[in-house]
């Protein structure tokens, strides 16, 4: 992944899981996130991944300031 933090991405259709290095940093991110107005959930037996699930209608500008936004969050854990 071009992500620091983020080992492997999967994905469903628009469902995607980050895999992330750290093994219980997915609920650090996932409040992280919140706090920033992005709502995506933890997955994984080990509370390793992030699910998001985007709308259909997503722009541009907000995955670019999604990206920004999860970037941040990775360098503070």
């Amino acid at each position: 992944s071009a992500l620091a933090g983020v080992s492997e991405v999967r994905h469903a259709g628009m469902m995607l899981g980050l895999q992330l290095e750290a093994p219980t940093n997915a609920l650090t991110v996932t409040r992280l996130l919140l706090e920033r107005g992005y709502l995506v959930l933890p997955a994984g037996t080990s509370a390793d991944v992030i699910q998001l699930a985007p709308p259909v209608t997503v722009s541009g500008p907000q995955l670019e300031g999604f990206v920004t936004a999860l970037r941040d969050v990775l360098e503070e854990t």
